[in-house]
């Protein structure tokens, strides 16, 4: 509603003061929320790219995807035990990594954010016996497709939707659960369209800014937090 709105951007002023909107984010926003992101979707747009990571996988260079992907892509969102569950397995299994992450390509080559086109992900995952995770699922669907997807953190987000008398589903991602909690920041995307904002990690980075917990005190400096997303 408009008075949640209201709410959440007062919050969102008093958290970044010298914020006027996304085309003017003031030095806070930027040094705290955007600047690290913009960073890793760059380096890995640099650095690695679709067709080279194709080439890696078709070529059997699973060693050298595990070790460049997340050392890229890690911005403190995903941790090492994630990676694990939901790409390689307990033993870093050559044949699961590139038939996880070829199903990730797949998916995520899709235009439109609809069940049916995640669910090649989640059946191979299913497959192979692995344990998907937000974090891992939703930043590798962002890296490879910045436009249609966003790093989601779960459990805040939850806190949050509730707070505003909303429920976000439970228990780990699947194709249907991950489409809803996109079309919950789908709607921040468009309410916040009156502050201009460029792309997905403006939306993220207000989201994550607004949740309840992210910010045990208005005092503390965001990099004495944690967890950065």
């Amino acid at each position: 509603s408009e008075d949640q709105l209201n709410m959440l951007t007062e919050r969102f002023r008093k958290r970044m003061p010298d914020f006027v909107d996304f085309s003017q984010p003031g030095e806070k926003f930027v040094q705290h929320e955007t600047a690290y992101k913009q960073r890793a979707l760059k380096r890995f747009q640099d650095e690695i790219g679709i067709g080279k990571l194709k080439s890696w996988l078709e070529n059997g260079e699973t060693a050298k995807v595990m070790k460049e992907l997340p050392k890229i892509v890690n911005m403190n969102i995903i941790n090492f035990t994630s990676w694990r569950r939901s790409i390689s397995g307990e033993h870093n299994d050559p044949e699961t990594i590139v038939a996880v992450l070829n199903a990730f390509l797949e998916a995520a080559d899709n235009t439109e954010l609809q069940p049916e086109n995640l669910e090649p992900i989640f059946q191979t995952i299913q497959q192979y016996g692995l344990k998907p995770s937000w974090d891992t699922l939703s930043v590798l669907l962002w890296v490879f497709n910045p436009k249609l997807h966003a790093p989601i953190k779960i459990s805040y987000y939850r806190d949050l939707a509730e707070e505003l008398g909303q429920q976000l589903p439970k228990g780990r991602p699947n194709a249907y659960s991950y489409c809803i909690v996109m079309d919950w920041m789908e709607k921040f995307y468009a309410a916040l369209q009156p502050l201009s904002p460029a792309d997905w990690i403006d939306v993220q980075s207000f989201i994550w800014v607004v949740c309840p917990g992210t910010h045990k005190a208005d005092e503390v400096e965001l990099e004495d937090s944690t967890v950065q997303i």
